[in-house]
């Protein structure tokens, strides 16, 4: 059995959802963004016993992000590989403030503190100040991957990291058989392009070969178990990243298989999803 543990978004806990079944998921967290995860642990710890969540996962990534134990976490037990990935950036940011306008905490302000964060006690009379990641400067998200890398090159050496360059797509294969486009198309161009300049500063710190480039032409689909979304793709891309993982692991990849990979799933995809129409 091989053993990964994942530091980053829902498309890398997918990928074992398809494939090789001698795969094993130890540790896994999500819904951190680098300045929040990065971020000195806050002198406030986060009392939710209460607080209603649709998941005991979502209860812990939650509680990991505010108290700044990601990296705590994933080294609690070690595994023979580290999966990672960076979409979880584009999450906004709050800064928590108390009643006297004294810092008390950075953090990734997703769903659950957006639509609940007034039901916890702590937080009640606290101001939040809003951040959108596309209006920050990309010097904070890159100081935050120096830190991100120096953290993780301390659990694992280079070539037991694995990188998902995941990546939003403005198409998807609705419950009609028929393609068809997301709205925020401009959404979707913008988060992408913010997107491949931080994975392009994480390669020149990483400096790693194993990186799984999702292919060009990835496309969503409606009948994913977790819904409609830029990141929730068809089985297809899951099945090829996981073919690519095999070859990792296999000590067989590299960039000319990577390629050979990645253009045999991009043939498949045309001619079953696009080809068709």
């Amino acid at each position: 059995m091989v053993k990964f543990n994942i530091l980053g978004s829902c498309v890398c806990r997918d990928i074992f959802n398809h494939g090789n079944s001698n795969f094993q998921v130890n540790k896994y967290t999500n819904g951190s963004s680098l300045p929040s995860m990065c971020a000195d642990a806050p002198k406030l710890k986060l009392d939710i016993s209460d607080f209603k969540f649709r998941s005991n996962f979502e209860k812990r990534s939650a509680l990991i992000d505010f108290n700044k134990s990601s990296f705590e976490y994933i080294a609690s037990e070690k595994s023979d590989y580290l999966l990672i990935s960076l979409s979880d950036n584009r999450i906004d940011l709050a800064e928590i403030y108390d009643k006297n306008g004294n810092f008390i905490n950075i953090i990734t302000f997703g769903t659950t503190f957006k639509e609940n964060y007034n039901e916890i006690s702590q937080l009640k009379e606290c101001k939040f100040k809003i951040y959108k990641p596309l209006q920050l400067p990309l010097s904070l998200y890159f100081h935050n991957i120096d830190i991100f890398v120096g953290k993780i090159l301390q659990m694992y050496p280079r070539d037991k990291i694995i990188v998902i360059e995941d990546l939003f797509t403005d198409t998807y294969y609705s419950k009609k058989n028929e393609l068809a486009n997301f709205q925020n198309t401009q959404y979707v161009k913008d988060i992408n392009n913010f997107y491949r300049l931080l994975y392009s500063k994480l390669y020149e710190k990483l400096n790693t070969n194993n990186i799984i480039e999702l292919p060009n032409n990835a496309i969503g689909s409606e009948e994913h178990k977790l819904g409609l979304f830029g990141l929730h793709y068809v089985d297809e891309v899951y099945e090829y990243a996981n073919t690519v993982i095999e070859e990792i692991v296999g000590g067989k990849f590299d960039q000319k298989v990577g390629r050979t990979l990645k253009l045999n799933i991009e043939n498949k995809i045309t001619k079953k999803y696009f080809n068709k129409q």
